[in-house]
């Protein structure tokens, strides 16, 4: 697409301007009712996004954003977002122009390879809580798409072949077998420096090892109240346990589980102060106490298997037993499946109260710092209110506990 030198590597501009502007814009500047077909690098998951510009504007630098919309997710996920002209990528799937409001006429469909072909999986954990058609499966891997270890969801509009098709969430749930655990156990910790004695230089599972690969005498990152660490905790009545996915680089760095500095802690730090909940009396712990290793270049942490998650699962069910909270929020897929041994076959569906328990399950900060990323102005304030009610949820049914005790 564009060209370099063995002097310099570096993308020639000068080729990639022309490019852009000329084959992408030039001739269909003055148009009023149709689309640009494009693909769009996420650089966060590194795929190609199959997308479209309704209000082609003129360029003027390659550094300029454009507003794209997403042809693959219009129903489940942000689909209007800003990107820097060097993110966008010509394509051959042809639009025509659009019918109502944003749905849009495809004429063919054919996708040129420009990536290394990812696994499927690896889609549905990108964009946690969307669903895809097999078209637009296909259109990630450019490879035929079946609907085996598939989860069917409902209908939704694939703006790639123009009708509704039926939507899949991901792969068959995972379900994991964990030990039980009772404080009446020998053997089962009794306060949390226990805990933290007995855990610090875990390395029982894949997650363990590659922790101490990384560096001599790095260990864990554990729970923490407030800004106590868990070897240093007096426990106190009344708290609301958070429980997450894994730590991050910055986590594994601090030691701090969602370190208020990282993105996903800072999220969540925010949300507790703007619904005013007690932070004296908020737990945070992991579904895991080691960072896993990223899959690829284009992230920073990966996700914690199956097997992680159970040799983890006694540690947490420990904890829980030792600090007794009296509402637990659980914050994505992965808590989700340390929490009941199950996954939860729709995400977005299942956010909320679990039943009639003090259980509530959401969306992990970083799924909300993916969703800012892509939105514009008006879509991030959205993001956030909807994001900060589920806690003002939380406050509310807290303070009923607490009058009552």
């Amino acid at each position: 697409m564009a060209s370099g030198s063995e002097e310099n590597p570096e993308i020639d501009k000068s080729v990639l301007e022309k490019i852009y502007y000329y084959h992408l814009y030039k001739d269909r500047l003055n148009w009023t009712k149709h689309v640009i077909p494009v693909r769009v690098l996420d650089p966060r998951s590194g795929f190609f996004l199959e997308s479209y510009i309704s209000a082609p504007a003129k360029i003027t630098s390659l550094d300029q954003e454009v507003f794209i919309s997403d042809a693959n997710m219009p129903t489940t996920y942000p689909c209007d977002f800003y990107t820097k002209m060097t993110n966008i990528y010509p394509t051959t799937r042809t639009l025509t122009k659009i019918v109502e409001g944003n749905i849009v006429d495809v004429i063919e469909n054919n996708f040129q390879p420009v990536h290394d072909t990812p696994s499927i999986k690896k889609i549905f954990d990108s964009y946690p809580g969307a669903s895809f058609t097999l078209k637009e499966l296909q259109s990630f891997t450019n490879k035929k798409v079946t609907t085996k270890c598939l989860i069917p969801d409902k209908e939704k509009l694939c703006i790639i072949e123009s009708k509704f098709s039926m939507g899949y969430k991901g792969y068959k749930a995972m379900t994991v077998d964990f030990p039980k655990v009772s404080m009446d156990q020998k053997k089962v910790a009794t306060n949390l420096q226990e805990i933290y004695n007995e855990y610090k230089n875990c390395d029982q599972c894949y997650l363990g090892k590659q922790r101490c690969d990384r560096s001599k005498g790095n260990e864990p990152t554990f729970g923490r109240l407030d800004s106590t660490l868990i070897e240093s905790i007096s426990l106190i009545n009344n708290l609301i346990c958070f429980i997450g996915e894994a730590p991050g680089e910055m986590e594994e760095s601090t030691k701090i589980a969602f370190y208020p500095e990282a993105p996903a802690g800072g999220v969540l730090s925010k949300v507790i102060n703007s619904a005013n909940l007690p932070k004296d009396r908020c737990y945070f712990t992991n579904a895991v106490l080691c960072r896993p290793a990223p899959e690829t270049t284009a992230t920073q942490n990966g996700t914690p298997k199956g097997e992680a998650i159970k040799a983890c699962n006694t540690r947490l069910k420990n904890e829980l037993a030792i600090i007794k909270p009296i509402i637990t929020v659980i914050l994505g897929r992965t808590a989700y499946i340390a929490y009941y041994g199950k996954q939860p076959t729709n995400v977005l569906n299942s956010l909320g109260w679990q039943g009639d328990t003090n259980v509530y399950f959401l969306t992990h900060p970083s799924f909300v710092v993916r969703e800012l990323s892509f939105a514009n102005d008006e879509k991030k304030i959205e993001v956030k209110t909807a994001y900060l009610n589920h806690f003002k949820q939380i406050k509310e049914r807290y303070d009923s506990i607490v009058s009552k005790n």
